[in-house]
């Protein structure tokens, strides 16, 4: 092997292992990063994460930061439970649309693909949320 191509595998071996090391490091970035919003999303996430920042003078203040927050939070609640049924509203019509178009034969491939994506997300999220499974034939919403 010529010193030329030494050279060349080298720079390549060195681009393969940046790239590499690259990825890995953006990875755990984004991971650490979800873990951050999921811990907010927690009841009281928020909260917390608020009154470390703003670091109340007295404890006056400190209940009244904790009951402003409370209200949003509840209001917000609210709302993804409002959002949530307004999805499985949208879903639910898109189920019922795809059972008079769609063969025997796609309705069992839809429905297989339903539970893996529930069965993979509930793994990826470590909790039961996800989207409603597709209806058994002849059931209705």
């Amino acid at each position: 092997m010529t010193s030329r191509s030494t050279s060349i595998l080298i720079v390549l071996g060195t681009l393969v292992v940046g790239i590499a090391i690259g990825a890995l490091a953006t990875g755990a970035i984004m991971n650490n990063r979800l873990n951050e919003l999921e811990a907010l999303r927690m009841q009281g996430g928020v909260q917390s994460f608020l009154q470390r920042g703003i670091q109340p003078v007295d404890d006056a203040q400190k209940e009244r930061i904790q009951e402003a927050i409370e209200g949003a939070e509840s209001r917000q609640m609210e709302l993804r439970r409002y959002m949530f049924q307004q999805h499985r509203i949208v879903f639910d019509s898109l189920r019922a649309e795809l059972d008079v178009i769609l063969t025997d034969e796609q309705k069992d491939q839809l429905r297989a693909m339903m539970t893996r994506e529930r069965e993979q997300f509930k793994e990826r999220r470590g909790r039961g949320d996800g989207p409603p499974p597709f209806p058994e034939e002849g059931r209705r919403r």
